[in-house]
């Protein structure tokens, strides 16, 4: 369960990162 929930933290770090990309674009 701990390795689903830092895997879900990655994706959503991943998701923060190429938005905020997109925004400085």
């Amino acid at each position: 369960m701990r390795q689903f929930v830092n895997l879900q933290t990655d994706l959503l770090r991943t998701f923060v990162t190429v938005v905020d990309l997109g925004n400085y674009t």
